[in-house]
């Protein structure tokens, strides 16, 4: 589905560049180590270890573990020297941290560590692209990157999809799939992402 999220988003997006640019949409070079970048760790790896960690544990657990990357950019900031962290800052991370050992933990059920695991894996990988996006100079247009990190991460996943869901099957295409499939992938990607 994630993979299906992408590349319907992507042809919607290349839609808008081409009409508010009158152009198709440009991969520029200097913005390539952060287009698959956040293509890559973003909305294939977050995206990916996400949907599959939801397959385990519940949506409510998993979105409070997700918003955990505040404490992965402070470790991040930490490891690579790159900005004074405050006391504050350090104490609310360290709380954080402990919210999240205890979800785990308390989780009773050891054999859903590894799908909380997932989902703070999935934070981390944000937290990283974050890094990437606000450290980046950008050259080319916000629109363009997304038409550029949906495409790859699209097809990236596709494989995946394949192997875990197994082949595409077009009578599993009904009124109330397809209006699914609008509603996660072409209908988000045409709304507030940048121009």
């Amino acid at each position: 589905m994630v993979s299906l999220r992408f590349l319907l988003g992507a042809p919607v997006v290349a839609a808008l560049i081409i009409i508010a640019r009158q152009r198709f949409p440009v991969l520029t070079r200097g913005d390539l180590p952060v287009i698959l970048g956040v293509a890559v760790l973003l909305f294939a790896g977050m995206m990916g270890l996400v949907t599959l960690a939801l397959t385990l544990i519940p949506a409510g657990t998993a979105s409070i573990l997700i918003y955990t990357t505040p404490v992965w950019l402070i470790l991040i900031e930490m490891i690579f020297g790159d900005a004074t962290i405050g006391m504050k800052r350090k104490v609310t991370a360290l709380l954080s941290a402990a919210g999240c050992t205890t979800i785990v933990v308390s989780s009773g059920k050891p054999g859903l560590w590894g799908a909380l695991l997932l989902i703070l894996i999935a934070a981390a990988l944000w937290a990283i692209a974050m890094r990437l996006v606000n450290r980046h100079e950008w050259q080319g247009g916000v629109r363009d990157a997304l038409f550029w990190q949906m495409l790859i991460a699209g097809l990236a996943l596709l494989p995946v999809a394949c192997f875990f869901e197994g082949p595409f099957e077009w009578q599993s295409l009904t009124p109330t799939s397809l209006t699914l499939l609008l509603f996660i992938g072409p209908w988000p990607a045409e709304r507030g992402l940048g121009s």
